[in-house]
């Protein structure tokens, strides 16, 4: 198997005059996408899952593998939840997300070069995570965050940040077969 380039990938949002500075005194990084710049984006002709929000590199985000893909869309939710939170505990005042979430949702139509069933996006609309989505999140999910030991866990995490072989850490099965096997068991 390739070896995959790291999955780790920087954003880094512009302090705003309304967020607490003491919480995000250099800006919010989510570990090597950047943000491009915002003005020109302002328009309303915008398609969440067409518009790719604050991506900067979107021929490298079009050409990430299944499992690079998991992981960016796993740390884009982390850090809109974590912005969401701050605000709800009264940490930030307000912070504009609505960038991340057309990446966010950007990428989550990405998924589709994978065998996620997702409707067309359309103008108005947030793409609609569908059930085919949340099996092949929840299977990834599942896999990185429960399956793999904390050892196992931390080795993943050396391995993509010296760009290491991580096939042994990987599913030994598609998300797709998972799903039928789980489809079938709950139909019995």
């Amino acid at each position: 198997m390739k070896k995959m380039s790291t999955v780790e990938w920087n954003i880094k949002k512009p302090i705003k005059k309304n967020v607490n500075e003491n919480i995000y005194p250099r800006g919010v990084i989510i570990n090597n996408l950047k943000l491009k710049k915002l003005e020109k984006y302002k328009e309303k002709t915008r398609i969440y899952g067409i518009d790719p929000g604050c991506i900067e590199n979107i021929e490298e985000i079009n050409n990430l593998s299944e499992i690079e893909l998991y992981f960016k869309i796993d740390a884009m939710i982390s850090y809109i939840t974590r912005c969401r939170n701050e605000m709800a505990y009264g940490r930030a005042y307000k912070i504009d997300t609505t960038e991340e979430e057309y990446a966010l949702e950007y990428m989550i139509y990405m998924t589709t070069k994978f065998g996620v069933t997702i409707p067309e996006p359309q103008y108005g609309c947030h793409i609609q995570k569908t059930k085919s989505f949340d099996a092949w999140f929840e299977f990834y999910a599942n896999h990185f965050k429960n399956i793999l030991s904390n050892e196992e866990h931390n080795k993943l995490k050396i391995y993509q940040m010296k760009n290491q072989d991580i096939a042994t850490l990987l599913p030994t099965e598609n998300w797709q077969e998972s799903n039928e096997k789980t489809l079938k068991k709950s139909k019995n």
